[in-house]
């Protein structure tokens, strides 16, 4: 009995092995389609996955420091035969497979470098999401996003990936996540952060360069006294660890004036600007940008955050 429990416990592994070793390879294959369907060029590309035609928007990131608009957010937008629209977070729950989600992860990355190009040549920097699945299968795939960089010609350092952590607990998977990024010149940053699993130990143990917070933060701040104190405690001691701190889905201004006051480094929401599948040139991002905060400028004065 013991022989047979052996020989089946053997025959499974090897069975499992060889289901492993055909679905890397078949990632493999898919990422080269990846770049035979989608070439590089100019001009807006949209690709199919599934059901849905997939497209790229951009929202502009804008920093406080210098003013001005200093990158964009890729999202995807999945569209069906009807014509009706789909985040990002519905078209992967179509995913049908753990392999088909990081595929479709990469076919996104793929379509927003592509689509990059559309941005002008004072574009900044790409921020680019890595759903958790995906940014923890990387490092075994490590030519398939090195090879996309370099086929869209956008320059590493150039790209920052945003990774949502709230999806995987393993802390050794997701430094090594980080670290096969860095390695490759982007920069990092922690997306959500707060919601889940974030904390301050996982922080300091990736080291980001950048910090999103979750817009509910700054809707709970915008209401409620204590919230904004934790806001801006929480915002100095992402600063003591060595990060910039990026505030999204601000929508309202009150929101964008607090997170003035607070001492946040980048600012984003529908507040100064949606997504949008055109390109928004440089100089009207940053007039809109400072329109907006000439306009937080002349509010009345917000009572002391206090200590």
């Amino acid at each position: 009995m013991q022989a047979l429990v052996r020989k089946l416990a053997t025959h499974v592994a090897h069975a499992t092995t060889a289901d492993s070793i055909n679905a890397r390879m078949a990632l493999s294959n898919g990422a080269t389609r990846i770049f035979s369907n989608l070439p590089k060029g100019f001009g807006w590309a949209s690709v199919p996955f599934n059901t849905l035609t997939l497209s790229s928007q951009f929202q502009p990131i804008f920093s406080l420091h210098d003013k001005r608009a200093i990158g964009y957010e890729a999202l995807v937008v999945g569209t069906n035969l009807c014509g009706h629209e789909f985040r990002a977070d519905t078209v992967f729950a179509l995913s049908a497979s753990h392999d088909e989600e990081l595929f479709l992860d990469w076919l996104s990355r793929a379509l927003h470098l592509r689509n990059f190009s559309n941005m002008g040549s004072q574009r900044g920097l790409l921020f680019l999401n890595a759903y958790p699945e995906a940014a923890v299968e990387d490092p075994h795939y490590p030519d398939v996003f090195a090879r996309m960089i370099d086929f869209y010609n956008v320059a590493a350092d150039d790209v920052v990936i945003e990774i949502l952590e709230t999806g995987v607990a393993d802390e050794a998977q997701l430094a090594d996540a980080a670290r096969f990024y860095r390695k490759l010149g982007c920069k990092i940053a922690i997306d959500d952060f707060g919601v889940g699993y974030s904390n301050f130990d996982r922080m300091w143990r990736l080291r980001p360069d950048i910090v999103k917070l979750d817009g509910s933060f700054i809707r709970a701040a915008a209401r409620d006294e204590h919230a904004r104190v934790v806001l801006a405690n929480m915002v100095q001691l992402i600063k003591e660890c060595g990060a910039k701190v990026a505030i999204e889905g601000i929508e309202e201004s009150a929101e964008a004036r607090l997170a003035v006051d607070v001492g946040a480094d980048y600012l984003q929401g529908y507040f100064f600007a949606r997504p949008s599948a055109h390109s928004m040139p440089r100089e009207l991002a940053d007039r809109i940008f400072n329109s907006l905060l000439e306009i937080n400028e002349t509010a009345p004065p917000r009572a002391s955050l206090g200590t």
